[in-house]
């Protein structure tokens, strides 16, 4: 199994089952947390009642996708519809072949064109910015008009959204005896939340 440290300091984390992290904290505006997940596993940490931040495994892709939710409505990803590009990959996907270069070697070197350790991301927090937020973005990739995208543009830019980064500390990579086949093993990470307290 293939492992390697993204940053120098490894910061230790207690997992219970779930793969939830037991607590977070506000320190100057910022709400952060740690924790770990391995292969197949989701993580969940509560940020206040109305919001959730998720890493979500996604067997299909082989990863996980960072997401904020209002637990109350959980298909609603209030990272997605203000985390540019929006088309392909952004920072908010965490797969194994962003880690290494274009000959297979790990990890990357800047041959491959992917995000990185640092993972920054926005969100909205509320449904009513979620629902205007998704109006505005689905007019502004399918426009019907120029004007419409101008419009759609000026609408999604005048949301308000917080800012938010995960750090990755340490990835295991895991693979098949040929090593044709590669996947993340385990992976551990910082998230800190821009977002003030209430």
């Amino acid at each position: 199994m293939k492992k390697f440290t993204l940053q120098r300091m490894i910061i230790p984390v207690t997992l219970i089952f779930c793969a939830s992290a037991v607590s977070g904290q506000y320190t100057e505006g910022v709400f952060s947390f740690s924790g770990s997940v391995n292969r197949f596993e989701d993580f969940s940490q509560v940020i206040t009642p109305d919001l959730e931040f998720q890493l979500d495994y996604e067997a299909d892709v082989v990863g996980w996708i960072i997401r904020i939710i209002h637990p109350d409505q959980p298909n609603h990803d209030y990272t997605k519809i203000v985390t540019p590009p929006y088309r392909g990959t952004n920072a908010l996907y965490i797969f194994e072949w962003q880690f290494q270069n274009e000959d297979g070697t790990w990890p990357n070197d800047g041959s491959v064109n992917a995000p990185g350790a640092e993972r920054k991301f926005w969100f909205v927090t509320d449904p009513e910015s979620f629902e205007t937020g998704f109006e505005a973005l689905s007019a502004m990739l399918w426009p019907e008009s120029d004007e419409a995208y101008e419009n759609a543009v000026e609408i999604h830019n005048g949301i308000s959204r917080e800012s938010g980064m995960l750090h990755i500390l340490e990835i295991e990579l895991g693979s098949d005896e040929n090593g044709d086949d590669v996947w993340i093993e385990h992976m551990e990470f910082e998230v800190d939340l821009f977002l003030l307290q209430e």
